[in-house]
C-alpha cells in the first residue's frame, strides 16, 4: 500500500510505522520457519545423503519409544515409530514397488509371526546384491512416510534396515527375520472342495481350488482322474499368488458304486478322495429292433430308459453293446421318475452271422438284450409253422414263410419233404415256384397226406436251394382200414345162381376201431356192417348176389379208408352140338351169414360154395383147345370122370 494511503487513514506518522514495523517482522519470522519445513521434507530419494534428525525433534512418548535408531511396524505394517516422528500414530507404511508390463505398482507389506510378507502372502526374500525382494524385482521393499520421503529397505547382515541405517523392527522390538527361501517360478498347488452327490450314469461335479504359490505368472493343465485316466483336462493361467476355483466333471460308469478314488492334479501337486456314487434304481426296455438282416446291413435298435429313483435331473451314460462290446454312447437327461428313448444303429460284417446279441445297457445293472439274426443275402425259410392235431392218414396243409435276405430278385423252387418216424428216408411231397424280390417275404403252403408210418411223429422240412428248416410235428395214433384182399374185378356166372362177394379187412393204423363196411349193388345199398378190428388185425364179410339174367350187376364195396368195384355178369347162352359143347353142373351151396366178428386167429365167415357152369369154348368146325376137346372126353374117360373135370375148370374160370 503507499505510504500517501497509509498516511490518508487518519493515523498519525508515529503510528503508521510502528505498524509497518510490526508486519515486516512477523513476515520475517514466518518466513523463516516456512524454508525451515521445507528443509526437513525433501528427503525423497535413497540416492541423497542420509538427512540429519535434529534432537529437537519432540517424540509424543519419549519412554515407549523402541530405540531412536529404528523403524517400528505392526502387523499391517504401518511404520509406527522412528526418530524422526512421535510414537503411537501410523505414520508411514512398508510397500513393495514393482513393475507390471511396463508400469510401476505398489503392494503394502505386512509383518507376520516376525517375517516381512506381500498382502497376497508371499515371504521376502534375500535377492542378489543385498536387498530384499520378492518374486524377480529387486529391490522392491521400501518405507514409505506420510511425510512423503521413501527409504529403500536392504539387508545388513542378518537385519533388515532402511537405507538411513534404521532397523526395521516389530511393536515388541523383535527384528523381522529374513526368509531366505529358493526364488521359484510359477508352482501351481490344488485341493479337491466338493463332489456333487450323484449315481450311477450321472455326471459328477468336482469343485477345485487351483493357486500358484511361485514368483511368476504361469499355465498348466489341470485334470482329475479315475484308474490313471483323465476326465476333464482345463487349461488354467495363474498370477503369483492367485488362486481360482475351477468345476470340473466325471462320467460316472455303471459299477461305479459306491465310489470311486478320484484325483485332482497339477504338474506340482496332487489331492485324492474318494467321491460317493449312489446305485439309482433304473429300467431299459428294447421297444423295437430289426429280427434279422443280411451281413453288411444295419441295425436299428430303440430302446427306453425309466428312472425311478434319484433327486433332480441328471445325465446318464447309456451304452450299446454288440456281443459284449460297446460299439456307441448316448448321453440322455432324466428327471426322478422320468424316461426317454434312445436310438442306436450298428452295422453287421460277415462276423455277425449266423446272429449278434444287441444289448443296450445304463446305470447300474439297467440293460436289456435281444439276439438279432444275421443271414447271408439268400433266399430262406425264415419259419415253418407246424400243423396241430395231426392224425394218420389225412390230408395236412403246412404253412411257411419265406424270405429273401439279398438284394436282388430271387425266383427258385422251395418244397416239402416228410422223413418217416425214426428213419432218415426222406420224400419230397409237394413244391412250388416262389419269386421274391429283395428284402421282401411270403408264405407259401403245401399239402401232403399222413401215413400209418408216421406214427407217432414225422419231420417236415421245407427248403430252398440256399437254406432250409425243418419242425418235427406229432401224429395221432387213428385206426385206418384198408382192404388186404377183394373179390376178382369180374365175375361171369350162369343166370339164377348166386356169387359171394368177401373182402377181407385190414386195420393198418395204431389204434384199434371199427370197419363200416358199405356193399352197393348198382349203386343201391344192398348192405352195411360194422366190424370191430383191433391194430394190425383183419376181419372180413360177405355178400351173396343172385346173378341176374341177360345184364350185369356192377358192385362197390366201401371202408372208411378204401374201396373197390366190378361187375358180375351172366354168362352168354350158347346152343351147344354134341361135337364141340358139354355142359356141367356141380353142387351148390349156400352160406346165410352175412355178420362177423374178427379174431385174431383169422376169419369168422366161411366160404360159399358156388354153382358154376364152364364157359362154352369155340364153336365151328376144328374148335381147338382145352374146351374144344371136352366132346370127345365122355367117349375117352367116361362120363363120372368128365363131370368132375368139368367142375373144375368151371370153378377156376368163376
Amino acid at each position: 500500500m503507499p505510504f500517501d494511503q497509509l498516511f490518508a487513514t487518519g493515523q498519525s506518522r508515529e503510528q503508521v510505522i510502528s505498524t509497518t514495523l510490526l508486519t515486516l517482522l512477523v513476515s520475517s519470522l514466518l518466513l523463516a520457519g516456512a524454508v525451515g519445513t521445507a528443509t526437513a521434507t525433501t528427503y525423497s530419494s535413497s540416492d541423497s545423503p542420509t538427512p540429519e534428525y535434529g534432537d529437537d525433534t519432540p517424540l509424543v512418548d519419549e519412554s515407549e519409544a523402541v530405540d531412536n535408531s529404528s523403524v517400528v511396524v505392526n502387523g499391517d505394517g504401518n511404520v509406527v515409530s522412528g526418530k524422526q516422528v512421535g510414537y503411537g500414530e501410523p505414520v508411514g507404511k512398508l510397500i513393495r514397488v514393482y513393475w507390471l508390463n511396463g508400469l510401476e505398482k505398489t503392494e503394502s507389506v505386512i509383518v507376520r509371526d516376525d517375517n516381512v510378507v506381500t498382502r497376497t502372502g508371499q515371504n521376502v526374500i534375500v535377492e542378489g546384491g543385498g536387498s530384499v525382494g520378492v518374486f524377480d524385482e529387486t529391490p522392491d521393499i521400501r518405507a514409505r512416510y506420510d511425510n512423503g520421503t521413501v527409504e529403500k529397505v536392504v539387508v545388513n547382515g542378518s537385519n533388515i534396515e532402511t537405507e538411513s541405517g534404521r532397523n526395521v523392527k516389530t511393536e515388541e522390538g523383535e527384528n523381522v527375520e529374513i526368509n531366505r527361501n529358493t526364488f521359484n517360478d510359477h508352482e501351481f498347488v490344488i485341493d479337491i472342495l466338493n463332489t456333487s452327490n450323484v449315481g450311477e450314469g450321472e455326471v459328477m461335479e468336482v469343485t477345485v481350488k487351483v493357486g500358484n504359490i511361485g514368483h511368476e505368472s504361469g499355465e498348466e493343465i489341470i485334470d482329475i482322474e479315475v484308474d490313471g485316466r483323465g476326465q476333464s483336462p482345463r487349461i488354467v493361467e495363474l498370477d503369483p499368488g492367485e488362486t481360482q476355483k475351477l468345476d470340473l466333471q466325471y462320467f460316472t460308469r455303471s459299477k461305479d458304486a459306491p465310489g470311486v478314488e478320484l484325483t485332482a492334479k497339477t504338474p506340482d501337486d496332487s489331492d485324492t478322495v474318494t467321491a460317493p456314487i449312489d446305485k439309482p434304481d433304473f429300467r431299459i426296455d428294447i421297444q423295437s429292433a430289426d429280427r434279422a438282416v443280411s451281413f453288411g446291413e444295419e441295425i436299428s435298435v430303440s430302446a427306453v430308459l425309466n428312472r425311478i429313483g434319484g433327486s433332480h435331473e441328471k445325465t446318464y451314460a447309456i451304452d450299446f453293446l454288440a456281443d459284449g462290446s460297446v460299439t456307441d454312447t448316448e448321453l440322455v437327461s432324466l428327471e426322478r421318475g422320468g424316461k426317454t428313448e434312445v436310438n442306436f444303429t450298428y452295422k453287421t460284417n460277415g462276423g455277425d452271422v449266423p446272429s449278434v446279441l444287441a444289448t443296450v445297457s445304463g446305470p447300474g445293472e439297467a440293460e436289456d438284450a435281444q439276439k438279432i439274426a444275421v443271414r447271408l443275402p439268400i433266399l430262406a425259410v425264415d419259419k415253418v409253422y407246424p400243423p396241430k392235431n395231426v392224425s394218420e392218414y389225412e390230408k395236412v396243409d403246412v404253412t411257411a414263410k419265406v424270405e429273401n435276405y439279398g438284394t436282388d430278385t430271387k425266383n427258385q423252387t422251395v418244397q416239402l419233404a416228410v422223413s418217416k418216424n425214426g428213419t432218415n428216408e426222406t420224400t419230397i411231397v409237394d413244391k412250388k415256384r416262389v419269386k421274391l424280390g429283395n428284402r421282401s417275404e411270403k408264405n407259401v403252403t403245401f399239402a401232403y397226406h399222413t401215413k400209418p408210418e408216421y406214427h407217432p411223429q414225422h419231420k417236415l422240412t421245407v427248403s430252398t436251394p440256399d437254406h432250409n428248416r425243418s419242425v418235427t410235428v406229432k401224429t395221432n395214433a387213428t385206426a385206418v382200414h384198408k382192404f388186404e384182399t377183394v373179390p376178382k374185378e369180374t365175375i361171369i356166372a350162369p343166370s339164377d345162381e348166386k356169387r359171394t362177394l368177401k373182402p377181407t379187412i385190414k386195420n393198418i393204423g395204431h389204434a384199434n376201431g371199427t370197419a363200416k363196411a358199405t356193399f352197393k349193388l348198382n349203386g343201391s345199398v344192398e348192405k352195411t356192417i360194422n366190424l370191430s378190428v383191433e391194430a394190425g388185425k383183419t376181419a372180413s364179410t360177405k355178400l351173396d348176389v343172385e346173378v341176374p339174367q341177360n345184364a350185369s350187376v356192377k358192385y362197390k364195396i366201401a371202408v372208411q379208408h378204401d374201396e373197390t368195384n366190378g361187375t358180375i355178369a351172366p354168362q352168354p347162352s350158347a346152343t351147344a352140338t354134341p361135337s364141340d359143347t358139354a355142359t356141367a353142373t356141380a353142387e351148390s351151396g349156400t352160406d346165410t351169414d352175412t355178420n362177423a366178428t374178427a379174431t385174431p386167429g383169422g376169419e369168422t365167415d366161411t366160404d360159399t360154395n358156388a354153382s358154376t357152369t364152364a364157359p362154352t369154348g369155340n364153336s365151328g368146325s376144328g374148335g381147338g383147345g382145352l374146351l374144344g376137346f371136352l366132346p370127345s372126353v365122355p367117349v375117352l374117360l367116361g362120363t363120372g370122370f368128365t363131370v368132375v373135370l368139368v367142375g373144375l375148370i368151371a370153378h377156376a374160370a368163376s
